[in-house]
């Protein structure tokens, strides 16, 4: 299996966040978060390579750093598009099964990818054709889509992404399932999502998350004590559905 990482334009990334960071701690942040999910995508078993595609210096760069191969999308006009041609790519070079994830989810562990890429095996296993959806903590968005052949579905990426794969899998009688993964939940796009980061991290007996380093390094964290601190006033959607069983196939 192959990995698509597509990085959005820095101009165009973490605008909620334009509030409380600078653009330059933003273009900062983007860039050590796509890197902390390079290394635990290369840390992962069931990863054999990672096309990172981008329009962006910073993406050629990390692509260069860690050897990995990088396809420009310039001419793709948005993110949809842009994951389609890596697609299209990838079955040019007859690679039979693809995820998908993006580069503002900073706790994904390696463990929580095999994970992914087990259950998606084990559905390939019985159907030739079939996606897996990782949905988001909120069950909207799709925070990891694998594809069996990387092409199988339309991509609708955007609000509502997960419902969206959902019914293209359905329309196109293509096999699905919604596997949860913990540490793919929660993406970052709020100094809310940044606080709980730095809680969690507190609670890890070693952490050699790079976003961590630079949120206390870059004085954000001391920034974001007022958010830590302040009492929770939104309950939590309920994933107990996914959470208690892991897997869910649906055919």
């Amino acid at each position: 299996m192959w990995c698509v990482l597509p990085l959005k334009p820095t101009r165009l990334a973490k605008q909620r966040l334009s509030k409380f960071l600078t653009l330059k701690e933003r273009n900062e942040l983007v860039e050590v978060m796509a890197e902390d999910v390079i290394r635990a995508l290369i840390e992962s078993s069931k990863i054999d390579n990672i096309l990172v595609t981008s329009t962006e210096t910073y993406a050629a760069k990390l692509a260069e750093k860690y050897q990995l191969p990088y396809l420009d999308s310039k001419d793709d006009k948005d993110l949809n598009s842009a994951i389609q041609a890596a697609a299209n790519y990838l079955e040019q070079q007859n690679v039979q099964s693809m995820l998908v994830i993006h580069g503002d989810l900073p706790q994904v562990t390696a463990r929580d990818i095999d994970h992914i890429a087990n259950a998606h095996n084990m559905s390939v296993a019985d159907f030739d054709s079939a996606i897996t959806l990782v949905p988001d903590e909120l069950g909207q968005g799709s925070n990891g889509l694998c594809c069996t052949p990387p092409t199988a579905i339309p991509f609708s990426y955007g609000v509502n992404s997960l419902v969206k794969h959902k019914y293209s899998a359905i329309n196109n009688a293509i096999s699905f399932q919604i596997c949860f993964a913990e540490s793919m939940a929660r993406d970052i796009d709020l100094p809310e999502d940044l606080a709980q980061l730095l809680v969690t991290s507190k609670y890890k007996s070693k952490s050699n998350s790079l976003t961590v380093n630079y949120l206390n390094n870059a004085g954000i964290a001391e920034r974001l004590i007022p958010i830590i601190q302040a009492p929770v006033r939104f309950a939590q959607p309920d994933l107990e559905e996914y959470k208690s069983a892991r897997i869910q196939l649906m055919v």
